[in-house]
C-alpha cells in the first residue's frame, strides 16, 4: 500500500483568521466611541401681545340666590413664547382684565362694579392644521389670578384673593413665515376657581366659567 509521506517543511498550524473578522471581533469587545452628536439649536423667544375679550360669564347661580354674571369684559397681555418640539410651543402671558359685574334675580338687575384681575399663566400651543393659507392650533392654559374690586356681594365679598384658572381653546391665523409677525385669533373657554377666603362663607366654591375671544400677535 502506497504511503503519503508529509515533506519536512509541512505544516499543521491553523490557517490564518481574515483580518476583516479580526477588525469586526475587535470592534465587538472594544467599541469606539460615539461621534458626539452637536445639540439641537435652540429657538429664541419671541415676544408675543394680545388684546382679548371676555364674554358670557357666570360667577355664581343657584336657587333663591341672584344670579352673579359678567356679559362682556375686556383685557391686555404681554409675554413671551418659543417653539420646543416641532409642533409645540410653550409661553408664558402676563394679563390684566377689567369685567363689570351684574345680578340678577327675579327679573331685576343692579350692577356690582368691575372686577379687576391681574394674573400670569403658562401656555402650550399645539400645531393642529397647516395649510397654504390658514392654520390651526389646539391651545392650553393655566395659571392665577389676583381679583379685587367687587367685595360687596356675594361671592366676591367672602372670595379668596388669588384664584387658579385654566382654559382650553384653538387659535386660527396665516401659516408661520420667517421674519414676518404672526397675527392669531383665539377663543378659549376659561375657568375660574371660585375659593372661599374662611369656612364661614355664604357659598360653596366652584369653578366661574366665561369665554376669552383674542387677537394675538408674535414677533
Amino acid at each position: 500500500m502506497a504511503r503519503i509521506r508529509l515533506s519536512p517543511s509541512a505544516s499543521l498550524s491553523p490557517r490564518p483568521v481574515p483580518r476583516t473578522a479580526l477588525t469586526l471581533l475587535a470592534a465587538l469587545i472594544f467599541p469606539l466611541p460615539l461621534r458626539a452628536q452637536s445639540a439641537p439649536e435652540q429657538l429664541p423667544w419671541r415676544f408675543t401681545q394680545v388684546a382679548m375679550a371676555s364674554v358670557s360669564g357666570t360667577f355664581l347661580e343657584g336657587p333663591r340666590i341672584a344670579t352673579v354674571s359678567s356679559p362682556v369684559g375686556a383685557g391686555l397681555g404681554i409675554g413671551l413664547q418659543r417653539r420646543v418640539r416641532p409642533r409645540l410651543e410653550t409661553g408664558v402671558i402676563l394679563r390684566a382684565l377689567v369685567s363689570p359685574v351684574r345680578a340678577t334675580e327675579a327679573g331685576a338687575s343692579w350692577s356690582l362694579g368691575s372686577l379687576r384681575e391681574v394674573g400670569a399663566v403658562g401656555t402650550a400651543s399645539v400645531d393642529g392644521y397647516t395649510g397654504q393659507r390658514v392654520a390651526l392650533r389646539l391651545e392650553g392654559a393655566a395659571g392665577i389670578a389676583v381679583l379685587s374690586g367687587v367685595d360687596g356681594a356675594l361671592p366676591f365679598s367672602e372670595l379668596a384673593v388669588i384664584s387658579p384658572s385654566v382654559e382650553a381653546g384653538v387659535a386660527l391665523g396665516a401659516p408661520p413665515r420667517a421674519g414676518r409677525r404672526e397675527w392669531w385669533f383665539t377663543a378659549r373657554a376659561n375657568t375660574l376657581r371660585l375659593g372661599r377666603a374662611s369656612a364661614n362663607a355664604g357659598f360653596t366654591e366652584g369653578w366661574g366659567s366665561r369665554v376669552l375671544l383674542g387677537v394675538r400677535t408674535v414677533r
